[in-house]
């Protein structure tokens, strides 16, 4: 049997380790880590759904929604959220409000946030409806010799994609919340369906994810199509059985797919061969098995997550005495994984 590693999301492995590492500190802060999400659709001005651009600075997207909610008289879960943003940032992103007047926005004012646009729709806004989100940050004390670096790194991620790892925000404070997630799987019955439980048994798929991605760079795999991967297209996201691996070799070389990892759940996808004896190995080290997933029925339908994602549009600039670094991702992917495919320290 395969022994599996646990990963540390705060040493994690390197695409670029042996082309070194810029080796600068980045601080978040809202001065130097702005984000802008992108929805996959623009309004149609049409509907009885109100939609929200606002920028937020040094507050959650939960806070923001919470406080829209209570100057509206609303419930919170009434307001459509596409993706949830960083705290120490500057960002920019979309809201939805139900049979609401627009104008009652304007009595609206809450600390940090600016409202810039408005516009109706049909439909609500859905949670993971973001196109993509594009990041600019300020980066300090890089210099002519780490600047080349830089880009021949860059060149390298855009050619060969990221490792799709969750990084450490994932995981909570005190890093503990995957093997709580690991005890309520084990437990079973008595698992209600509350926030912190969804996000504890998240931090226990997201952290499997890591394990199966660590343990498959180590081998030298994660820009290989295995036997039985189940490989996912970059574009539409669906994803297949690999039966010949030398006939979709030249579609992972080119990034139009990736093998995927893993999410453990009682409906996803499973890979075949060795990939999915990987998976077995994942369970038979923490002491469950696909009876545990069942029964926590849709609390764990479990999913797959790409490998290896595209880092799209990437470039920087010398501004203000800094480099400011800025790149596209997807929904999901984080950016602090890609400073640390860098050699930037993430310092949140």
């Amino acid at each position: 049997m395969n022994d599996i590693p646990k990963t540390d999301p705060h040493n994690l492995p390197r695409r670029l380790d042996s082309m070194g590492a810029i080796g600068t500190i980045f601080v978040q802060d809202a001065e130097h880590f702005i984000v802008e999400e992108h929805i996959p659709y623009e309004p149609c001005r049409k509907g009885e759904h109100l939609f929200v651009q606002f920028r937020k600075r040094d507050l959650t997207t939960k806070a923001v929604v919470d406080s829209f909610a209570k100057a509206l008289g609303i419930r919170a879960r009434d307001v459509g959220v596409a993706g949830m943003k960083d705290k120490k940032a500057t960002t920019t992103q979309w809201i939805s409000i139900q049979g609401i007047k627009a104008n009652l926005l304007d009595k609206i004012s809450i600390p940090g946030v600016s409202i810039l646009q408005r516009k109706w729709h049909r439909n609500k806004l859905r949670n993971g409806q973001v196109k993509h989100n594009t990041f600019r940050i300020g980066l300090k004390d890089i210099d002519g010799a780490r600047m080349t670096m830089l880009q021949e790194m860059i060149n390298v991620l855009q050619q060969k994609g990221i490792p799709n790892f969750y990084g450490p925000q994932r995981f909570g404070k005190f890093e503990d919340n995957r093997e709580q997630g690991l005890a309520m799987i084990k437990a079973g019955e008595g698992v209600g369906k509350s926030w912190r439980e969804k996000l504890l048994l998240s931090s226990y798929q997201s952290g499997c994810f890591n394990d199966l991605l660590a343990y498959r760079m180590s081998k030298g795999y994660l820009d290989t199509a295995l036997e039985g991967d189940v490989l996912q297209k970059h574009d539409s996201g669906g994803s297949f059985h690999c039966e010949v691996p030398a006939e979709d070799q030249p579609r992972v070389d080119a990034l139009e797919i990736s093998p995927t990892g893993w999410m453990p759940g009682y409906k996803a996808m499973r890979a075949k061969g060795r990939p999915g004896e990987w998976e077995e190995a994942l369970l038979s080290r923490d002491e469950i098995h696909l009876g545990h997933l069942e029964g926590l029925g849709k609390l764990l339908k479990g999913t797959r997550r790409a490998m290896r994602m595209p880092l799209a549009e990437c470039s920087y600039e010398e501004k203000g005495g800094l480099v400011w670094l800025t790149f596209s991702l997807p929904a999901g992917v984080y950016a602090s994984v890609v400073l640390h495919e860098l050699g930037i320290t993430f310092v949140s």
